[in-house]
């Protein structure tokens, strides 16, 4: 999971969770007129690579999954370069924070549909008023992600832990 190649007028989701409220905010995003020349995909019973290759492509992502544990979708789309839009799903606070960092991260209170409008509009208007800063702010959110969960970040914090169990049982 990683930028590359150029980036569409795409904005993907993934309607496992919440299909009501996908269903609900792709209709009223398709009906806005700002959003004319823009494509909303549902990434739904496809392989990881094709997963993969929309979000690469994707400028943003539509968040719906509420709950969620880690919030991986989150990070995937992320790590591809896209700007977040949507729930949390409580477990990717964390990645919306690497986002808004960037300025290019949208959370939304879960059922607040007028959000991820308000959050669409605002990266539509971003990357017509300012395409190469959005770029590279992508870009950034994509490093940082791919930093802040990488194999060797997680087999330290393994390690750690096994530390502190360790030091646990031993008193």
């Amino acid at each position: 999971f990683k930028p590359s190649g150029p980036k569409k007028r795409l904005i993907t989701y993934m309607p496992r969770k919440n299909k009501r409220d996908a269903a609900i905010i792709s209709t009223i995003l398709k009906n806005k007129k700002w959003f004319r020349d823009w494509e909303i995909v549902p990434i739904h019973g496809v392989d990881q690579k094709r997963v993969i290759e929309l979000l690469q492509k994707s400028i943003g992502f539509l968040a719906f999954g509420h709950p969620e544990g880690f919030g991986l979708p989150l990070a995937e789309a992320a790590a591809c370069g896209c700007a977040l839009i949507g729930y949390s799903g409580l477990g990717g606070r964390e990645i919306f924070e690497l986002a808004r960092k960037q300025n290019i991260g949208w959370e939304v209170e879960f059922g607040d549909w007028q959000g991820f409008v308000d959050g669409t509009k605002a990266l539509v208007e971003e990357l017509r008023d300012r395409p190469n800063e959005l770029g590279e702010k992508l870009q950034k959110l994509s490093d940082d992600v791919r930093a802040s969960y990488s194999f060797d970040k997680m087999t330290e914090s393994v390690r750690r832990s096994l530390e502190v169990w360790e030091s646990q049982l031993i008193q």
